[in-house]
């Protein structure tokens, strides 16, 4: 068919085909991954500075010393903190690990205790509540990718796609009955196979 020609009229089916189509490509591009997501960066140079930002951030932790106690890594942790609120940058579990001078594995083993707990558990369980309420609020009012706050939650956080099922036993002669007072009960009466009761002699 010639490409000035004109083209026939589409069925009803075509253009439901069509639409489906249409409405499949606006979910996509509103999608949290492939939307705004696709281009990270709107030039080079805002590539170039969130990269130089970010490895100066990392490696002022450079051959950091380990904390030797809990006392140590409270003042660090605290001092973290205020050094997110006084740059602007998004407290991470990752960085706080290694302003601690040790990584996320060591604090792992710490908080299980598989490695002598230098920091203690209830610290090291309290600085990670610290940045997933932190998280929490940042995806609340969506300045977190919902898929990255998902991942961060499932990792760190412990949230899971679970829903808990509570089953409790019950009796419906209410408190437990031992055997004789069950045997007394039900000589009381003798229902026979016809169904019409029979008095015991």
């Amino acid at each position: 068919m010639p490409k000035n020609a004109e083209q026939p009229p589409q069925t009803a089916e075509q253009q439901i085909g069509n639409e489906v189509v249409k409405k499949k490509n606006e979910l996509w591009r509103k999608s949290p991954i492939a939307g705004d997501n696709r281009e990270l960066f709107e030039s080079k140079e805002e590539k170039k500075m969130f990269v130089k930002r970010t490895i100066g951030n990392i490696l002022k932790y450079y051959g950091i010393e380990r904390v030797k106690s809990d006392e140590e890594a409270n003042e660090r942790i605290i001092q973290y903190f205020e050094d997110c609120i006084e740059t602007g940058r998004r407290p991470l579990w990752e960085e706080l690990c290694l302003a601690l001078g040790t990584t996320r594995n060591d604090m792992w083993q710490m908080e299980h205790r598989y490695k002598s707990p230098v920091v203690k558990k209830e610290t090291i369980e309290r600085a990670r509540e610290y940045i997933a309420t932190y998280d929490a609020a940042a995806a609340s009012e969506g300045k977190i990718n919902p898929v990255l706050y998902f991942f961060r939650a499932k990792n760190y956080y412990g949230m899971k796609d679970q829903q808990d099922v509570v089953i409790t036993p019950n009796t419906p002669l209410g408190a437990e009955t031992d055997a004789k007072q069950l045997e007394s009960k039900y000589a009381e009466s003798v229902i026979d196979t016809t169904g019409t009761e029979v008095e015991e002699e």
